[in-house]
């Protein structure tokens, strides 16, 4: 999918299902961010075996805040938290990793939603 979003700062976002691009500075469209949607691979339908095809490897249903190392998780700084979830941002890689509401008290079960890395 491409779309074009807003009309004085206009930025270009191609998303190809688990990975989405965003550009912006037009007419050069430099890279902006970087996002990776793990939730899609199990809310999209063939998207996880068009995955494992496309990159010949194998990806889980879901993927945990419990998963990423534990290097990831100490140098995590909470950023937002809502009804729908949380955020923290790792600023050693200048990403922002977007967690899912707890549904089991869990802070190490929060299935991971987005990643998204600054360019």
């Amino acid at each position: 999918m491409r779309q074009l979003h807003g009309s004085k700062h206009r930025y270009l976002r191609l998303d190809f299902g688990l990975v989405e691009v965003t550009f912006g500075d037009e007419p050069d469209w430099a890279c902006h961010w970087l996002a990776v949607h793990p939730h899609r691979l199990v809310e999209v339908p063939g998207l996880a075996e068009e995955c494992e095809k496309g990159f010949a490897l194998e990806f889980s249903g879901i993927i945990t805040w419990e998963q990423l190392s534990l290097e990831v998780r100490e140098n995590a700084v909470l950023v937002d938290t809502s009804a729908s979830g949380v955020q923290f941002r790792i600023p050693t890689v200048k990403a922002t990793v977007h967690l899912s509401k707890n549904v089991d008290d869990s802070e190490l079960g929060r299935v991971i939603e987005k990643i998204v890395i600054g360019v």
